[in-house]
């Protein structure tokens, strides 16, 4: 609850700065989970970086980019819905360096989706990718360190 608060704050302060939490990174590793205002359009690359105890997120449905390293190395992450305006998933967004103990097991991508960058899922190795788009299932299983799974629906 502390940390939905502490994000409303700052996202008081940076609605200066077009809306977004562009240069803020979490201090408090010990997330456990996080709800992303709906006024959050833009998330700072790696801001919730190694929160090893994130267990839930709900993304804000302004954003369109899922940045660099944004969730990497969160490895009790568990189910993901990236919101439909979402248009690009950067590099190492969810990265996981092949940990066996890797909890994410479920990414829904929408069409808006016309981008992901490298490495943007590697590492977890018990992932299923939900989709409706071919080209996300043939670039990300050529990807080398992508150990999932992709489903087309």
């Amino acid at each position: 609850m502390f940390i939905t608060y502490l994000i409303y704050f700052f996202t008081w302060i940076f609605t200066i700065y077009r809306m977004s939490l562009s240069n803020l990174n979490i201090f408090n590793k010990n997330l456990k989970s996080i709800e992303i205002p709906i006024n959050v359009t833009t998330l700072a690359p790696f801001v919730f970086d190694d929160c090893d105890q994130l267990t839930e997120i709900k993304l804000s449905s302004s954003l369109t980019t899922i940045p660099e390293g944004c969730f990497a190395f969160c490895p009790n992450l568990k189910i993901v819905n990236i919101p439909y305006r979402v248009n690009l998933i950067d590099d190492y967004a969810f990265f996981n360096a092949e940990s066996p103990t890797s909890k994410l097991s479920e990414v829904f991508i929408p069409e808006s989706v016309t981008t992901i960058n490298s490495n943007a899922f590697s590492g977890n190795v018990n992932l299923v990718i939900y989709c409706k788009a071919d080209w996300v299932k043939k670039q990300l299983e050529n990807e080398p360190d992508f150990k999932g799974k992709v489903v087309v629906t």
